[in-house]
């Protein structure tokens, strides 16, 4: 509207309730006439662009918004492997938006801000690191270390990627597995596996060869604490219940070691029952309760399945059909399957906390896996460069698809939430 005319009808409204004020003694009915005349010509008419910037999510429609106003709250973006948090007014995300309170005065961005909530990380012989975003179904990889030495387990926790390796060699992330700083544990021998524990705030902790076990507080940047096993070199170590719990094994018996003071000092689990003894324990991990997996006395190839409340007193089983195929790790989903790989592909699973145990109807991976984890709704299980791939993933064990990861057999893999 011109400039002139809204002025000309603004004091023609003035005088208009002064003479009715003056001559009748009337209160003015006018007044909020004229204060919405003068409202809607000093900013609060004007109108601004609120764009929204998805951040690679799903487009959202942009929204015009009358100065002094508020913006609707718009549909929810979708990205593939993440999680959408809100609306930031920066890209930094210094500023949320409030929708309730904040007001729009210019035309703005606002921009999305997501939590990847499918991310693997997987290591393997040669430096190998390979890390997927989406659930598995793509990867990058690179080499850490030069490539001069094997990498044999990785963790998360506490916002840290640790790895440890051959030669008492170790390398910690705080990037989710982008960049890599080398720490030495302080001693030469080969750290097998490696576990976080959320004892006293949080400590890493890695098993070796020569019955060395290291833990560390903060995974690399502070001391490692060097301890040793009562008996064996351990192969495998999982934390739950405020206790790490240590697998081992020999050629005639196995035992599990076990510590409730942080891995400072430890105690020798009572004896494997006799019937479907180990006499190799390759794998453990914690979820309802300790379960490991190993070859039993009576054959090193027959697979054996045990499981525990406290890592001190152990039962377990012979799987129906089992025979022939070494058991290498286990894994648990988090509410309902422990699941086990192992040699040439063998998949075993168990729904009631470990106690009796299947296989899948469907296909398995095609080579020998050494490692198993979840996390999205996603089982990564990772090995030999052989068949079709050397990390294979799979929504409800039943379908595994294979995948071509870099040029190594990979050893370990890990989730981060």
């Amino acid at each position: 509207m011109n400039q002139n005319i809204v002025s000309f009808r603004i004091i023609i409204l003035c005088i208009l309730t002064l003479l009715l004020c003056t001559t009748c003694n009337i209160e003015s009915p006018f007044i909020d006439v004229i204060q919405e005349e003068i409202d809607s010509n000093s900013g609060g008419g004007s109108t601004f662009t609120v764009t929204f910037d998805s951040q690679g999510g799903s487009s959202v429609t942009p929204q015009t918004i009358v100065g002094g106003g508020k913006v609707t709250i718009p549909s929810v973006p979708i990205k593939a492997g993440s999680t959408f948090i809100d609306w930031y007014r920066e890209l930094s995300y210094t500023n949320q938006w409030d929708f309730g309170n904040d007001t729009v005065t210019v035309d703005m961005i606002l921009y999305a801000r997501w939590t990847i909530y499918n991310s693997f990380v997987a290591v393997g012989d040669g430096g190998q690191v390979s890390h997927s975003d989406d659930g598995g179904l793509n990867w990058t990889t690179q080499t850490i270390g030069g490539g001069l030495y094997d990498l044999n387990g990785v963790t998360y926790g506490g916002g840290r990627l640790v790895v440890v390796g051959d030669e008492g060699k170790a390398w910690y992330s705080d990037d989710r597995g982008t960049n890599w700083t080398a720490t030495l544990i302080g001693t030469s021998e080969n750290f097998n596996e490696i576990t976080w524990g959320n004892y006293l705030g949080g400590r890493f902790l890695a098993v070796g060869t020569n019955k060395t076990v290291a833990w560390s507080n903060d995974g690399g940047t502070g001391t490692w604490n060097i301890t040793l096993l009562p008996t064996y070199t351990g192969v495998d170590v999982a934390f739950g219940a405020d206790i790490f719990t240590v697998v081992w094994g020999s050629a005639t018996f196995s035992y599990v070691d076990f510590s409730t003071n942080g891995g400072e000092t430890w105690t020798q689990s009572a004896a494997i029952p006799t019937e479907g003894a180990w006499n190799w324990s390759y794998g453990i991990t914690y979820g309802t309760r300790f379960v490991s997996v190993g070859t039993a006395l009576s054959s090193s190839s027959e697979e054996a399945m045990f499981y525990s409340a406290d890592g001190n007193t152990w039962a377990g089983e012979r799987p129906t059909n089992s025979g022939q195929y070494v058991p290498q790790a286990v894994g648990y989903d988090g509410s309902n399957f422990y699941v086990s790989v192992g040699d040439s592909g063998r998949i075993w699973y168990s729904s009631n906390d470990g106690v009796t145990w299947s296989q899948p109807s469907g296909a398995t991976p095609d080579a020998d896996c050494y490692g198993i984890i979840y996390g999205g709704g996603t089982w990564i299980a990772v090995g030999d460069v052989a068949g079709s791939g050397n990390v294979w993933r799979s929504p409800d064990i039943d379908a595994w698809t294979a995948i071509n990861v870099g040029t190594n057999t990979l050893n370990d893999a890990v989730h981060i939430p």
